[in-house]
């Protein structure tokens, strides 16, 4: 190999080992960059946790209180519901006078006794019968004097006797004559107020008529919480 060959040779090899050496430099410096971008993302990453945290945590607990309120929100619609259901089928249940209530009619009427009354009960109610026995009984104890009633006269199996009404108004009447608006009218609202003092579907009201009698009616009239009623019965 001549001199000129070898100096070739060295010359190639020179070559290449810059070219590896460049190229080994372009690699360690891609390799740098690559990690020094996973760094740096890491990093970013790790702040970014640190600041949503707690925004994740708040959101957290807001949907916690969300279902917490969603959850209570269904509870009471349920109690309502089963309240409102039973207060329908007390609602459509006959009318009743309880003992209870009977007992304060008996006290709060004992004041106006020895008041005179008679009683006019609807023919298409099927529990005004049981309503005026009731009433006639208490305001009996409770030393009212009761009256005969006029003709049409209904007598039920059991009970005291008394006018049939053909177009009585819904819920109960307490009639009392217009000459006795200072000393009878006092009595009928009195009366009327204790009747409807229990939640048994009772509702009463006072009024007047244009009897010279010193008698008080008791007009008990189909059930106001049938659909067809529009009864108010508002104190005169």
């Amino acid at each position: 190999m001549t001199k000129e060959e070898v100096d070739a040779a060295i010359t190639a090899l020179e070559s290449l080992e810059r070219s590896v050496d460049t190229w080994v430099l372009i690699c360690a410096v891609f390799v740098a960059v690559f990690l020094a971008a996973e760094a740096a993302l890491g990093v970013a990453h790790w702040l970014d946790e640190k600041r949503l945290r707690p925004l994740r945590e708040l959101q957290a607990d807001f949907h916690k209180k969300e279902l917490m309120a969603l959850s209570k929100a269904a509870d009471e619609a349920k109690e309502r519901a089963a309240k409102a259901e039973l207060a329908l089928e007390k609602y459509k249940a006959p009318r009743s006078i309880s003992v209870e209530l009977r007992n304060r009619i008996i006290e709060q009427m004992k004041q106006f006794a020895p008041q005179e009354y008679t009683g006019r009960v609807s023919a298409g109610s099927d529990d005004a019968w049981d309503l005026w026995r009731e009433i006639n009984l208490a305001l009996q104890l409770a030393g009212w004097k009761g009256v005969p009633p006029n003709p049409p006269i209904g007598q039920p199996p059991y009970g005291p006797s008394a006018t049939i009404a053909s177009a009585a108004m819904p819920g109960i009447m307490i009639w009392f004559p217009g000459t006795g608006w200072n000393d009878i009218r006092p009595k009928a609202i009195a009366l009327a107020k204790a009747l409807r003092d229990d939640g048994n579907g009772i509702l009463a009201a006072p009024g007047p008529t244009a009897d010279n009698s010193k008698i008080i009616t008791i007009e008990i009239g189909p059930n106001p919480h049938q659909p067809a009623s529009i009864y108010q019965g508002p104190d005169p």
